[in-house]
């Protein structure tokens, strides 16, 4: 740099790529949600009711993929 400052460049490696996942959900009749998660990849799809497995299922899902031996429990 013209003025004395230095720059500095930092690389950022990601570890792992990215995994997409698809969430179709759909109300009961009686309000509560329930769906079906993707992982685009694979196809692989798991089932969930109640809105709050979502995430639980996303991260069971994530860790399989990972090498992770903890099992799906939807």
């Amino acid at each position: 740099m013209a003025d004395g400052a230095s720059a500095t460049v930092a690389v950022v490696e990601t570890p792992r790529p990215a995994i997409a996942f698809v969430v179709r959900v759909i109300a009961s009749d009686g309000g509560r949600l329930k769906g079906t998660v993707e992982r685009v990849r694979t196809g692989e799809k798991h089932h969930f009711e109640g809105i709050e497995s979502v995430s639980r299922l996303i991260e069971q899902m994530a860790r399989s993929q990972a090498g992770d031996p903890k099992p799906l429990t939807p």
